[in-house]
């Protein structure tokens, strides 16, 4: 499992100096044997980890397969994870924390006067951004206001209020206790039966009246790991604090389901469903200076930058857009993915810009599996999901030169801009965005060029096997209820 790691800089320089400084990757670069990773000045600094280059060479994916798994070998994998994890082998997805399955994306407009309340047994992670306004049960406190990396989770009951306007994100069956503190400095102490796992902090945390933890957001595109706060913890903040309760039960049971000797899936990471593999790409590109993916690969990139000290750039699969800038040129701006971006076997990356330097990409070569998606999309240039197929978004893009624009699926605003007019913004998703069958992908304006998704098609049940929970179905090998899957969690 490729984690949330911060790091700065290889070689093709992600961060270029007179940019704007305080810039943070949002996925791991990933720097091969003999490169050197250099810092352009005095004000920047990286983090990460060393691994041997054959460190996930197990780890691919492989598509649906029919062929017969050793459990003797998923035995040992299984008792050696669980040994060298201090929380029992515990997988947590921090964008779908609950799970895949059932995932309804809603957008609800509310005011004061009519305020929405999360029904019972259900559990809703808010996706908008609010800087202030925001209130839950009447109180500001700033609980679910600000800047957010993850999705916020609200829990059952609680009351959301707004003097007017819209809340978008996903409701679905609740599958562990919400913890949305209001902060004002209250101590609070996690059960001695259960890990709390925030998502979202506006503030520092005082874990034990000494220790302090950073704020848990995203200032300046600085995507953070979830924190996890150990049995018997008693931390307190002056502004709120929003989390899930994890049974150490659950954890025990390393999370998981059975393993079916016919699985139906490959990888059970949604973000790398193909696998991980040694082979790293690290280019700079232009538009006569491109990159093309071997015969029989994918290219899932992992860090792509781009720049521009005036007009518009953009980093491009086949003649698509996926991310866009548009300078201002008085300083060169940077924009980064959000997302891994895919591309397949035989694609050609290239950029607008005829210049050297202005983008980059870095990322692994796997062996070709899942169908790739990158298209561009309009009000009525739209994407509908093949029957018994499942589209899962891992890079989108929306922007506007004035007025609203929205990725929509069946209508459903999912991300959500108001662009000021003088130049063209963008946003991008926060997290894993999925299509079920039939689904009709459009966004809000007529004009192409201005909403961008990239992503894969699987068969609907191509993560079947990959449930939390700790039940299992279907039949098994020899390791009932133990199936290590690498979604992003702790």
């Amino acid at each position: 499992d490729l984690p949330f790691d911060q790091g700065l800089c290889e070689g093709e320089n992600f961060n270029k100096p007179g940019s704007n400084s305080n810039k943070y990757i949002e996925i791991p670069i990933i720097v091969e044997s003999g490169s050197v990773v250099s810092i352009p000045n005095n004000f920047a600094s990286f983090n990460g980890y060393l691994a041997d280059e054959n460190y996930f060479a197990d780890c691919g994916g492989g598509g649906s397969s029919s062929s017969s798994i050793d459990s003797s070998y998923i035995d040992s994998l299984v008792q050696y994870y669980v040994s060298n994890n201090t929380i029992g082998g515990c997988n947590i997805d921090p964008f779908y924390p609950d799970g895949m399955e059932g995932v309804d994306y809603t957008n609800i407009n509310i005011t004061n006067s009519t305020p929405y309340t999360v029904p019972a047994n259900k559990t809703f992670y808010l996706y908008t951004n609010y800087s202030s306004g925001l209130y839950i049960n009447g109180q500001l406190g700033n609980v679910i206001n600000g800047d957010h990396f993850f999705p916020i989770p609200v829990g059952e009951g609680i009351e959301i209020n707004l003097s007017n306007g819209s809340i978008a994100g996903y409701l679905i069956d609740k599958k562990f206790d919400v913890i949305n503190y209001l902060g004002g400095g209250t101590n609070y102490t996690v059960p001695n039966d259960m890990y709390l796992y925030v998502l979202h902090a506006p503030t520092s945390i005082s874990i034990n009246s000494f220790n302090s933890i950073g704020p848990l957001n995203m200032n300046y595109n600085n995507a953070r790991s979830p924190l996890v706060f150990q049995p018997g913890d008693i931390i307190s903040s002056s502004f709120g604090i929003s989390g899930l309760l994890i049974p150490i039960d659950y954890c025990n049971q390393t999370g998981s389901t059975s393993i079916n000797s016919s699985n139906s899936g490959g990888s059970c990471d949604i973000e790398f469903p193909d696998g991980l593999s040694s082979t790293i790409v690290s280019e700079s590109i232009s538009s006569s200076d491109t990159y093309s993916v071997p015969t029989g690969k994918s290219l899932y990139i992992t860090q792509a930058s781009i720049g521009s000290n005036g007009g518009a750039n953009s980093l491009k699969i086949d003649g698509v857009e996926i991310i866009s800038l548009y300078g201002q040129g008085s300083i060169t701006e940077w924009v980064s993915n959000s997302g891994v971006i895919i591309a397949s076997s035989g694609s050609v990356i290239s950029s607008v810009s005829n210049s050297l330097g202005y983008c980059q990409i870095n990322g692994l070569l796997v062996n070709e599996g899942v169908e790739v998606i990158a298209e561009e999309i309009s009000s009525s240039d739209t994407y509908s999901v093949q029957a018994g197929k499942s589209l899962y978004i891992t890079q989108a893009s929306i922007g506007s030169n004035g007025g609203t624009n929205s990725l929509k699926i069946d209508g459903v605003e999912i991300i959500s801009l108001y662009g000021q007019g003088s130049i063209t913004e963008w946003v991008s998703n926060s997290g894993v965005i999925i299509a079920p069958s039939g689904s009709i992908i459009s966004s809000g304006t007529s004009n192409l060029g201005q909403c961008q998704i990239n992503g894969y098609l699987v068969d609907s049940n191509y993560f079947s096997n990959c449930n939390g929970g700790g039940s299992s179905g279907g039949s098994s090998s020899s390791t009932p209820n133990k199936l290590i899957y690498t979604i992003d969690g702790f």
